[in-house]
């Protein structure tokens, strides 16, 4: 996983870090505090769990690999189980309007073809 970070810069009110991650840049803007406290080490940490565990540009991550068929439903961690089970609630709520497995569904149907 290849982790860049621009250092928090600080602001007349705070300071301001800009965190590289997920194919785009998250803006942090803290008001008050210094960037040693407030938990920006553990937003910044948790942006790149979840790209690293959902990402579907990362060839080893969860999601690729259970799209891949290379593990199973029981081989993935608790929280993907959740998401996944709070996507497919999603689905049912909105009539498939959101699908999380439309892409997936998408391309077998375009290699089949």
């Amino acid at each position: 996983m290849t982790v860049v970070a621009t250092a928090s810069t600080p602001t007349r009110t705070g300071y301001h870090h800009v965190e590289h991650v997920m194919g785009t840049a998250v803006s942090f803007d803290v008001r008050d505090g210094t960037p040693d406290g407030g938990g920006l080490g553990e937003a910044v940490a948790w942006l790149h769990h979840v790209d690293q565990t959902f990402s579907t540009y990362i060839t080893d991550s969860a999601i690729s690999r259970l799209g891949r068929a290379e593990i199973t439903l029981d081989d993935i961690d608790d929280e993907v189980t959740e998401v996944l089970l709070l996507c497919e609630r999603l689905r049912d709520d909105t009539e498939g309007a959101f699908d999380a497995f439309v892409a997936s569904k998408t391309k077998k149907e375009e290699v089949s073809a």
